[in-house]
């Protein structure tokens, strides 16, 4: 994939799944996930979980965590990626959580 077809991705994806997100910070938030290195899909999969913060996936997928194991809700609707993305989860929070779950 050419890096202007990756970067066009990107920009498909925030704007598609990031109805959350002001149209002033659409170009820094593509470039965000840009420098993620991650493929379009893996973005896709963060944001759906509840992850929109490119920083807090970044960290997850250093971890090892995937998109699939922090998309998990609590009982008030909120998922572990929303969670640690807001700060309300640090990353010790998400791996015994996600521990929890196996």
């Amino acid at each position: 994939m050419y890096l202007a077809d990756r970067r066009q991705a990107i920009l498909w994806i925030v704007e598609t799944l990031g109805e959350w997100l002001p149209e002033s910070q659409i170009d820094s938030t593509v470039q965000a996930w840009y420098d993620t290195g991650f493929r379009p899909y893996l973005i896709a999969e963060f944001i759906r979980a509840g992850c929109c913060e490119a920083q807090a996936a970044a960290k997850l997928h250093q971890a090892g965590i995937t998109p699939n194991q922090v998309s998990v809700r609590d009982e008030n609707g909120y998922t572990i990626a929303q969670k640690f993305s807001s700060n309300d989860f640090s990353l010790s929070d998400v791996i015994f959580r996600v521990a929890d779950l196996v």
